[in-house]
């Protein structure tokens, strides 16, 4: 694993994926929270300003909320910023089929799909090839 920067601590369970969720065994890297948690509003200008401010590091971004994320980017935003990858995570085709769609229609240069954890069959076929403009 490369090294890990997670600007706050701590996450709240939203769906049946959280339940026995993994992440909270790699707590000594500070993984167990969520980019869009709505306790992170506070401190997340303060975390976009850093990712600006270091255009050669990758940061990736994961959420199981990305309802939230337009409304939670910065004015400059735009098309997205090179260095900043959003993935969704979907634990199930239920979560997959709600939370895809969301990922398409936001403005990001760089998106993925993280099925975990694994709690049900996920196919992401009818979703491969579909491009947000």
């Amino acid at each position: 694993m490369h090294d890990i920067w997670n600007p706050w601590h701590g996450c709240i369970k939203c769906s049946e994926g959280c339940q026995n969720c993994y992440m909270y065994f790699l707590d000594r890297v500070c993984m167990t929270s969520d980019f869009f948690l709505e306790a992170a509003d506070g401190w997340r200008e303060e975390a976009w300003e850093i990712m600006r401010q270091r255009p050669d590091v990758k940061f990736f971004l994961l959420t199981k909320r990305p309802q939230r994320v337009r409304d939670c980017l910065p004015e400059d935003w735009g098309e997205g910023w090179e260095n900043v990858m959003l993935n969704v995570t979907c634990e199930n085709q239920r979560r997959a089929d709600e939370r895809i769609p969301v990922l398409l229609d936001l403005p990001f240069k760089h998106k993925g799909i993280m099925c975990a954890p694994f709690i049900g069959a996920v196919s992401i076929e009818k979703y491969l090839g579909l491009r947000a403009d």
